[in-house]
């Protein structure tokens, strides 16, 4: 039904280019076959820079606010803390536990 493909062994034909580079050197380095035209790295590149780095400080700063005001008041962990009691269940029943300790010969920890 289908033919298997056949792998025909040719000779690899050289193009050289204008620059006197083989194409295929440019495809194994990874040069663009045609070539590109030049970007102009003007302001707006360095505005771009500008940008990304004033981003970049500005949510650092916001980072450190944020932990000197959770230093300060532990409004986070108290948060935490309320979402973690709001879930935490107990109950009671009848007769002693198995697993208390009681100190047997005086009040001192001795396990």
């Amino acid at each position: 039904m289908f033919a298997a493909p056949t792998m025909e062994r040719r000779a690899p034909v050289l193009h050289i280019a204008a620059d006197g580079h083989t194409i295929a050197r440019r495809v194994l380095v990874g040069e663009p076959l045609v070539p590109q035209p030049r970007r102009r790295h003007g302001s707006s590149h360095r505005w771009r820079r500008v940008f990304a780095g004033g981003a970049v400080i500005s949510m650092l700063a916001g980072a450190a606010a944020a932990v000197i005001y959770e230093v300060r008041t532990s409004t986070l962990q108290s948060w935490a803390f309320t979402q973690w009691a709001k879930v935490l269940t107990f109950q009671t029943v009848d007769g002693p536990s198995d697993r208390v300790r009681f100190p047997r010969h005086a009040p001192y920890d001795q396990r």
